[in-house]
């Protein structure tokens, strides 16, 4: 129960006005998260603005929730967000108090000053040249016109079932959370036709990029396998080689599995799924081969052969447990990255430090640092080249991508490493960030080599 005084705030007033206002009528899970964030605010306990806080007293989530995988209070969030800007473009806020959440943030913002309309107040009617106020037919907060499809009591009672299964968990999650490869193509056409997409990246061209895209050539985007990395979870094992995963022979990491859990197994792998980290990176690296006049060809890890890689330009993706493909390259490689997913920890191993670098690099695999690698090294017989991106988590493999579409941060780099006559090395990047509402801070860099 909200204490008497916060309930005399001008503050918590608005926000009862909002959660009762026609667009949050009719999205009761979103008038909750409201509700709850903003008496936390008010109450100033900090504590309890936290994503495993939220997920626990806002969406029924246990302790074994999982923020990498259950996105719930990150993509609710993003929709709050947007339902706030909906109804504070109508500037009819009573009081002149506007509430925000900015982005990476569960602290509500409560700022003064909105300007309301000549001729209009703040109950939405409407003053008349002499005085006189009149009713506005116009409701106070702007209502959506798409309505939104909120759980029933029933259904919620067989979600909460559905969790006491960590497959079937799992699986819903999986199709929440990700998104069919299928999906980066039509992103990628509605992406093009946005001219105010990626501006920043559109007016750069670095020695990199001229090498990966050249005029009229495809190069080719692997996007990970997401539906691995759950299978991994379910065996507690990452252990699969290249040839036991293009064959779909699972029989060697499903060895110690439950025949009961076996079923569940081989469904989670054989389904069709990246992230959308993933397509949001294709997105980008899309933009910048239209920026070379060249194409970016999306292709699933599950579909390639190794007669792919000899065709041109390879953007390789994920990590060495969502994508396999990444066996064909450790051996050239200083930095081999690995999952131990009983220890729930990301490892870079060093194979030849040099002074003042440790041998390993480690990191929980759900935690505040993250580790991402960049690698730029020849393909296959000569043919073009391969830039390998990797993360120790989707925050990781973020990271990297930041580091790369920020045009600063990447010719700065880029100057440092290139050899005498302009031309640019083959190398390894490894890279720290903190995370930021699940999302990569600011970005450091661990190490690096160049390879001839």
């Amino acid at each position: 129960m909200v204490e008497f005084a916060l309930s005399q705030d001008a503050r918590w007033q608005t926000v009862e006005r909002v959660i009762q206002s026609p667009a949050f009528r009719k999205a009761p899970r979103l008038s909750q998260l409201l509700n709850y964030l903003a008496e936390h605010t008010l109450l100033d306990e900090r504590d309890r603005l936290t994503e495993s806080a939220i997920a626990a007293h806002v969406f029924g989530r246990t302790d074994g929730f999982d923020p990498t995988i259950d996105t719930i209070v990150r993509s609710h969030m993003m929709r709050l967000r947007q339902k706030l800007e909906q109804c504070t473009e109508a500037d009819q806020m009573s009081e002149g108090i506007r509430i925000v959440i900015p982005k990476g943030e569960y602290l509500v913002r409560f700022e003064q000053g909105i300007q309301i309309p000549n001729g209009h107040l703040p109950d939405g009617s409407q003053e008349t040249e002499r005085g006189q106020t009149q009713k506005n037919s116009t409701p106070a907060l702007i209502q959506p016109q798409v309505e939104e499809s909120n759980p029933t009591v029933e259904q919620e009672t067989q979600i909460a079932r559905l969790r006491r299964s960590f497959f079937r968990l799992a699986l819903a999650l999986v199709v929440v959370s990700t998104i069919a490869l299928v999906s980066v193509g039509a992103l990628i056409v509605n992406l093009h036709s946005r001219r105010d997409f990626g501006d920043e990246m559109r007016s750069g061209s670095n020695t990199l990029w001229n090498v990966m895209f050249r005029p009229n050539q495809k190069t080719l985007y692997i996007a990970p396998d997401s539906g691995l990395v759950l299978f991994h979870k379910i065996t507690q094992s990452s252990s699969m080689s290249l040839s036991e995963y293009l064959q779909r022979d699972f029989r060697n990491e499903m060895r110690d599995l439950p025949r009961d859990k076996v079923a569940d197994a081989l469904e989670i792998a054989n389904r069709r799924y990246t992230s959308v980290v993933d397509i949001a990176s294709a997105a980008h690296f899309s933009t910048l081969a239209a920026h070379h006049r060249s194409t970016l060809v999306p292709k699933f890890a599950r579909d390639l052969r190794m007669d792919d890689f000899k065709q041109g330009n390879v953007i390789l993706c994920g990590a060495r447990y969502s994508n396999p493909w990444h066996e064909v390259f450790e051996p050239e490689l200083n930095f081999v990255g690995s999952m131990d997913t009983a220890g729930h920890t990301y490892t870079f191993v060093n194979k030849h430090p040099i002074q003042g670098e440790p041998a390993f690099y480690r990191v929980p695999w759900i935690g505040s640092e993250m580790l991402g690698y960049i690698a730029f090294v020849p393909g296959m017989n000569g043919k073009g080249n391969v830039l390998i991106i990797e993360g120790s988590s989707a925050g990781g493999g973020e990271a990297a991508d930041d580091f790369l579409f920020n045009d600063a941060q990447l010719q700065a780099f880029l100057v440092r490493i290139m050899r005498k006559d302009g031309s640019l090395p083959y190398f390894e990047l490894l890279l720290k960030a903190n995370s930021v509402d699940g999302n990569a801070g600011p970005l450091q860099i661990l190490a690096y080599r160049t390879h001839s």
